[in-house]
């Protein structure tokens, strides 16, 4: 049968290397398999903490990376995304403790619209008062930390656990922490006017109090 006188070619696949952004020191994150570097670029990889750090016992907190562009014959990427995985967020729970989970939008100093879902969980069983209070005094000292800052640099102290830390220090002024964690924390859009932060909005918060659950280990994919 009479074919057109293109010449059909094959496209070649190869495996092409991934890097962290310069911020995140351009650690290797893996490779994926392409015909051409622009059919990675947009595309979303997530890996463990622990391929960043070499840290076993960070194999619980996942970060995601944004495939933007082609550097040197491998793809550069931009982090979009940190989060504790399921099975980590169980484990924080213990009989006699009472959790506070908390979930809203805010923008950062570089107009990057974020997901926030922190994670407390205290040491005895309190009042309802003293739970409020945490949970709104977190919420301002939050949203004071992601407007002043840029969503790179806030990544990072996720990372390194300066943003935990340092809101630990203020909540735990208040009542005693077991846990002071943000369990999501995640760029949902960039704004496209140089507008101030919006404050916090799409608010919910959950007070939980159980008894010792039965965790199951999960492995980290």
């Amino acid at each position: 049968m009479a074919t057109s006188a293109k010449v059909l070619q094959q496209v070649k696949k190869k495996w092409v290397q991934i890097y962290a952004p310069s911020s995140l020191h351009d650690v290797f994150l893996g490779e994926t398999y392409v015909g051409d570097f622009n059919d990675a670029v947009g595309k979303d990889i997530t890996v463990s903490l622990m391929t960043l750090t070499g840290e076993p016992q960070k194999q619980n907190i996942m970060i995601s990376f944004r495939m933007t562009g082609v550097r040197n014959n491998t793809i550069v990427t931009e982090t979009i995304g940190y989060k504790m995985i399921p099975s980590a967020v169980r484990k924080t729970m213990r009989r006699g403790k009472e959790k506070i989970e908390d979930s809203f939008n805010l923008s950062t100093q570089d107009n990057v619209k974020v997901l926030v879902k922190p994670l407390f969980v205290t040491k005895g069983r309190t009042s309802n008062s003293v739970l409020a209070n945490l949970r709104r005094t977190a919420r301002v000292q939050i949203a004071k930390t992601v407007s002043s800052s840029k969503f790179e640099s806030l990544i990072y102290d996720l990372i390194t656990q300066k943003f935990q830390k340092t809101l630990g220090d203020v909540l735990r002024k208040i009542y005693p922490l077991s846990t002071c964690e943000i369990k999501y924390f995640s760029a949902v859009k960039k704004t496209n006017d140089g507008a101030s932060p919006k404050s916090v909005e799409n608010v919910s918060a959950v007070k939980e109090t159980v008894a010792e659950p039965a965790v199951a280990a999960t492995a980290v994919q």
